[in-house]
């Protein structure tokens, strides 16, 4: 019987913070001592401080008691572990980098821009040596900064000749130009030129909230308010660079919006178009945006759906078939691993997806955006994989409680409608 490729669309590595002194400029090689002799300080979340115990706990008996945590920075023990739950190939996001570069979430510490830039390059320079030894295995995500754009454009071909197959795109700060300026035209054009995707992972341009402790507000409230709004945060940039014309102008360039759900993308895009077609402002943007803005998502958008919920997946003819690709987010606490099988059973188990729409969701989609070889991975499918039959097996009721989390029965968006969008005025 046949298997099924699954390619991980979402997965996170990192090096401890003391290992990334050797791919740091020696002017900088001070502050991570300081750094690192302040270990307190907050670089990448703390999931502990925010889990409820009854995750907490099976978390940290699962993935840290168990060493399974070090599959981080240790790519065979990666490997071994990710190939037990059926994935075979990962895109790689940063778990932590010096200097909080390419930080997801408000609460991290914010440092200097120099010093998130030289941290970016550090990262950038470890992950390649990470992969290095199992290139087919592996799709890196390269941080990148727009602090400077003629640096930005140098870090792009530098990725793209290290053998990177994305960048991990920043969110919109007010200290640096909006996504609309004609300043980072050079950037889009280095990013179509080599190819590489723009990731928008989801937890990027979020607010400090003022820090990571307040005074007079609960840690939980916190958390909750920020968990409620990271998806927009991380959603904003697409509107950006519609009505900017930059997706227009650079037709080659992909997109992709990562562990930000993917039922969002049905009622944004009808309300894009609406305006597009029917909304009372001025229509001379059609000067900038000749077509609707449908047009180019399903051009030139992709969705990392991770952690995916039972009603995206019935809904995947509505959100594109084409567009969305698996994510286990190996090793965060909101992933599947140990769990993935049930999950999808869960999720794809559940759901009315054929043969090609299944292996197109779980590995083909994102195999034909990052370049995966699946023939050099066949092998690793033959060894590791599920078959079909397995993936489809409906989960029993009981099931449920095999999963981690419940984030596969999170109530989702689903706006069906008998009505083509066509112009009225």
């Amino acid at each position: 019987m046949s298997k099924v490729l699954i390619i991980s669309s979402d997965g996170h590595a990192a090096s401890p913070l003391p290992d990334y002194r050797p791919y740091l400029e020696q002017r900088y090689q001070e502050d991570l001592d300081e750094l690192v002799a302040a270990q307190n300080l907050r670089t990448t979340i703390n999931f502990f401080d925010v889990l409820d115990p009854d995750v907490a706990v099976p978390y940290k008996e699962a993935m840290y008691d168990s060493g399974v945590i070090d599959g981080r920075f240790d790519v065979e023990r990666r490997l071994r572990e990710v190939e037990a739950d059926g994935i075979i190939g990962e895109v790689l996001f940063p778990d932590g980098a010096p200097f909080g570069a390419g930080g997801l979430g408000s609460a991290r510490t914010r440092f200097p821009r120099e010093l998130e830039l030289a941290g970016g390059h550090a990262y950038n320079r470890w992950l390649a040596d990470f992969v290095e030894p199992h290139p087919e295995r592996f799709a890196a995500q390269a941080i990148i900064s727009l602090l400077d754009v003629d640096q930005a454009v140098a870090d792009v071909h530098w990725a793209a000749n290290h053998g990177f197959k994305g960048l991990v795109m920043p969110g919109m700060d007010d200290d640096l130009p909006m996504f609309w300026s004609s300043v980072y035209e050079p950037f889009w054009s280095a990013c179509e030129e080599t190819g590489l995707c723009l990731n928008f992972h989801g937890g990027i341009g979020q607010p400090t909230y003022g820090g990571a402790q307040l005074e007079g507000v609960p840690s939980n409230v916190r958390m909750r308010v920020s968990v409620f709004e990271f998806p927009f945060f991380a959603h904003r940039p697409l509107w950006f660079l519609i009505w900017s014309g930059v997706l227009e102008r650079h037709p080659g360039l992909q997109i992709v919006f990562t562990e930000q759900h993917s039922d969002w993308v049905l009622q944004v895009i009808a309300q894009l178009d609406h305006s597009w077609h029917n909304g009372t402002m001025e229509r001379s943007i059609r000067s900038i945006v000749p077509h609707p803005p449908s047009h180019y998502f399903r051009r030139q958008v992709h969705l990392g759906s991770s952690v995916l919920a039972r009603g995206e997946v019935l809904n995947h003819q509505q959100i594109g078939s084409g567009t969305m690709m698996f994510g286990a987010d190996f090793p965060h606490p909101e992933g599947t691993w140990g769990k993935t099988l049930p999950y999808l059973q869960a999720t794809v188990g559940a759901s009315d997806m054929s043969d090609d729409e299944v292996t197109a969701f779980l590995g083909g989609n994102a195999a034909a955006l990052f370049g995966f070889d699946t023939t050099a991975l066949q092998p690793v499918v033959d060894a590791h994989g599920w078959s079909l039959d397995e993936i489809r097996q409906p989960i029993e009721e009981a099931g449920r409680t095999k999963l981690l989390r419940s984030d596969a029965f999170r109530p989702t968006v689903a706006l069906q409608t008998t009505v083509e969008i066509q112009e009225h005025r």
